[in-house]
């Protein structure tokens, strides 16, 4: 009897652990959520319905409380690469992902959803005037090199981009915008326990340079995405252990992928002088 009521004991006390943690999200004291996936379908009551919603696909004013947490379940179902009739389940593995790991890859996943055009920056606030003008541009590069305008485009679009008052006029019209969808896509991981960090801005600054010279490829830019639980591949990731030494792939090796802390990507483009071809492996943490 007694092994049976040691066993009950430590699942009431995994239970209370839980329920600490959870707690600790929406109470203003210094304690850090320290394995935030562990309770994430107790954070999310709605985590088993096979549903998401992305943050670029939230708007500001009608965004209900009820699905605060959906943007970073739909990010965690595209981990999993889930399809649309399977639940969210977070196998015990990843309840070790510490606050850490898991700020990081949310972070940078929001980065890289707006690299990849996830969200039309054009479509934001006061840029329909700048909107029409580069219309303008292509409409003529097309005319005057039939299948190369978006260069000429791009070729504009860096070039004005250098100048110091464009890029702080452009800055001024939509970081704003974009920090806050970056605040509200996070807030539910670090809520009031986590204070603002100062690099917010540099991180959305950063974000918007690199997508400025990305976005002209018109579409030929792919994320390397992972799947968690699918086998490493050199190729196109980039791995560390759980202590965060690089991992070199050996042949043979059977490494599995435990979670990413950056998707990755890669594009080519179709040049008059010739093709070009970039790739930026995804960094991943592998077991």
């Amino acid at each position: 009897m007694a092994p049976k009521r040691d066993k009950k004991r430590k699942k009431q006390e995994d239970s209370q652990n839980d329920l600490d943690l959870i707690e600790a999200f929406d109470k203003n004291n210094a304690k850090r959520l320290e394995r935030p996936l562990k309770v994430w379908n107790r954070v999310d009551s709605c985590v088993d319905i096979a549903a998401g919603q992305d943050w670029y696909e939230l708007e500001g004013s009608t965004k209900q409380q009820s699905s605060d947490h959906a943007p970073i379940t739909s990010s965690l179902r595209s981990m999993g690469q889930l399809n649309a009739s399977q639940a969210l389940q977070i196998p015990p593995e990843m309840h070790n992902v510490t606050f850490p790991q898991a700020h990081t890859v949310f972070a940078s996943w929001f980065v890289m959803d707006v690299v990849n055009d996830r969200l039309d920056i054009f479509s934001l606030p006061n840029m329909k005037s700048l909107t029409a003008v580069r219309a303008g541009i292509n409409e003529f590069a097309e005319e005057r090199w039939p299948q190369n305008g978006r260069h000429a485009l791009r070729e504009v679009h860096l070039r004005a981009w250098v100048k110091l008052p464009f890029r702080a006029a452009m800055q001024e019209e939509y970081s704003k915008s974009l920090l806050h969808k970056f605040d509200s896509y996070l807030e539910p991981l670090t809520k009031k326990n986590i204070p603002y960090n100062r690099s917010r801005g540099d991180v959305i600054e950063h974000t918007i340079n690199l997508w400025s010279y990305l976005s002209p490829l018109g579409g030929m830019l792919d994320l390397i995405q992972p799947k968690l639980g699918s086998f490493f591949s050199p190729e196109l990731h980039e791995g560390f252990d759980e202590n965060g030494v690089q991992y070199i792939a050996e042949k043979g090796s059977k490494k599995r992928i435990l979670w990413i802390t950056r998707r990755g990507f890669q594009y080519r483009e179709e040049r008059p002088e010739g093709p070009r071809e970039m790739i930026v492996k995804a960094l991943v943490i592998v077991r």
